[in-house]
């Protein structure tokens, strides 16, 4: 394939199953007699299997998300994710078969440590026996994907899907926003029942299948997904109780200031988007503007990020702007053959705009900056990694928001930072009520919702629905994507912020600095693991006490002198 071709030109091709699976037989017929030179050829070529196959998926998911309605790409989508399972399988046996190799030696010699590591951990996730559910696990997750794109909310006489409705939420009139919130959750109230049913469905799975495994439950099994190998459930109760202890008053402090710069007798829940007690700034122009800016800014920022985006424009590796049946959020993937990543958002107009473009950018800086990393494996780090370097990027970019938006460059550089901080109460808050549900695999609907009401007390105690029906028995948690689609997969937001921060510090102490260890931890991938990556950078282990502390302190003394001039 072509390394310059253009996202338009990147032509869908289903791989065969039997000529992927006649592959897989060929490298396992070789392996038993293979030396050490042929076992590590072995290993490449099963790599570009793998990349062709991973590369047609998910130029298949882009196409999927960017119209949940074409029902041909959705077909194909549901036959990739069917197929799954059988090509796990097959991997799995290939992981098995090179660790008991004789010559596992040259793997570790030629790719280090941590593909042996990544291949001890996979076995552990996969038996053939879990297949049906793997499919069917699929199935739910496309159901809650589909249900909440297939949204048409009528108001102030157009239709709006989530993303487009959300911009109502930062609205300077306050019933505005109220009524935004309301017609918002009232979608979610109608579709309760769907929505629990599916969630119902996807716990007694996931459950099943930790067991079928061998685990007592699945946040065992969940672990080992996300190939967590440096840390465990221990650990993170520990930054969450970090959270909670340093964090959860500074934003209680600010809600409480935020209060009074509205002139509310009572902060509600569609107040709280306001965070300076205004409208957050809107960026300058279109959506073209912002591509323009961000070009520009990758440019003085350093040589390798302007060759990056200066790459991504010119092959259209972008999907940015909302429309109507278009799945929600932002994201950002990758094509391994032809050796480049994907940014997809919906931008609506607000500030999130900004946010999300140096967010993805991040993620896909990385991801270019691995290309040339020998395995699949390393192309993408562990998923809390990842989200160092959007997260980081987020702060690092800091300087040119005046470009985005102008004079008000430097409130918006100030509601980030408060954002960033009552972020992570949040997370801990979707982090613990997994941990509930999956320890509790047969409480009900009602039962989790009163779990997450409880966490709102402890980690979002300022939260006030007023008349908001749904979120006030306890829903809210059901907007939340990652927990339907990506379980324990948002602790790592948590992890990654305690990381970002402190680039933030340290790019106000010396700006090069900061910038050489942020490209540090973009190249090796994942060719080192979570805390590797963190020592890499220069960075505190995020799980050490007092960590957070000290960050908390200097970015209280910043926001609320900020506040008082």
């Amino acid at each position: 394939m072509i390394a310059t071709t253009p996202f338009t030109e990147m032509k869908y091709e289903r791989v065969p199953l039997d000529e992927l699976k006649s592959k897989y037989e060929e490298l396992q017929r070789l392996l038993p007699s293979a030396d050490a030179e042929g076992i590590v050829a072995i290993v490449r070529e099963w790599t570009k299997v793998r990349s062709r196959h991973q590369t047609m998926s998910s130029l298949n998911h882009v196409q999927y998300t960017i119209d949940t309605r074409n029902a041909s790409v959705k077909a194909e989508r549901k036959f990739l994710d069917d197929q799954e399972p059988t090509i796990e399988e097959w991997d799995t046996l290939m992981r098995r078969a090179l660790l008991a190799h004789p010559h596992l030696s040259a793997l570790n010699k030629t790719f280090g440590r941590q593909f042996i590591s990544s291949m001890e951990t996979a076995v552990q996730t996969f038996d053939p026996k879990i297949a049906e559910h793997l499919r069917k696990q699929s199935d739910l997750v496309m159901q809650y994907t589909d249900l909440l794109a297939s949204a048409k909310i009528e108001f102030q006489g157009k239709t709006y899907n989530l993303s487009g409705l959300d911009q109502f939420m930062q609205n300077e009139d306050r019933e505005i926003r109220h009524q935004a919130a309301a017609k918002r959750f009232a979608f979610f109230q109608s579709n309760s029942a769907k929505l629990d049913q599916i969630y119902d469905d996807l716990v007694k799975l996931r459950n099943e299948m930790a067991q079928l495994l061998g685990y007592t439950n699945f946040t065992a099994l969940a672990y080992k997904l996300l190939f967590r190998t440096d840390y465990g459930p221990n650990e993170v109760a520990v930054l969450r109780e970090e959270v909670c202890k340093h964090v959860v008053p500074l934003a209680a402090r600010w809600r409480e200031e935020q209060k009074k710069l509205m002139g509310f007798d009572e902060l509600k829940f569609w107040d709280m988007r306001l965070l300076d007690g205004k409208p957050a700034p809107r960026p300058l122009g279109t959506a073209d503007t912002i591509v323009q800016n961000t070009a520009r800014m990758y440019n003085e920022l350093s040589p390798q990020t302007g060759e990056f985006f200066q790459m991504m424009n010119e092959r259209g590796l972008f999907d940015l702007v909302t429309k109507e049946g278009k799945a929600g959020g932002g994201y950002c993937t990758s094509f391994p053959d032809f050796g480049v990543p994907f940014v997809f958002s919906n931008f609506n107009g607000t500030k999130d705009d900004v946010e999300v473009m140096t967010h993805e950018c991040g993620h896909a800086f990385q991801n270019w900056s691995s290309r040339n990393q020998p395995l699949l494996e390393y192309q993408w780090p562990t998923y809390e990694a990842c989200e160092i370097h959007s997260m980081g990027m987020e702060f690092l970019t800091y300087p040119w928001m005046e470009l985005y938006f102008g004079d008000a460059a430097d409130r918006f550089r100030k509601i980030h930072m408060i954002g960033a901080i009552i972020f992570l109460p949040y997370g801990c808050a979707v982090d613990e009520f997994q941990h509930f549900v999956y320890a509790n695999p047969g409480c009900g609907p009602d039962a989790r919702k009163a779990q997450w009401l409880e966490l709102e007390k402890k980690y979002l105690p300022w939260m006030n629905y007023g008349d908001l029906e749904y979120p006030s028995i306890g829903g809210f948690w059901q907007v939340q994507g990652h927990i339907y689609n990506s379980p324990f997969y948002y602790i790592d937001y948590v992890l990654a912020q305690t990381c970002a921060l402190q680039i933030w510090k340290k790019a106000g102490q010396d700006r090069e600095k900061a910038l050489s260890d942020y490209m540090a931890i973009c190249s090796p991938g994942g060719s080192q693991s979570f805390l590797q990556l963190v020592k890499t950078g220069g960075l505190r282990n995020p799980f050490e006490p007092g960590v957070l502390s000290g960050l908390v302190s200097e970015i209280e003394g910043l926001v609320f002198k900020r506040s008082t001039t």
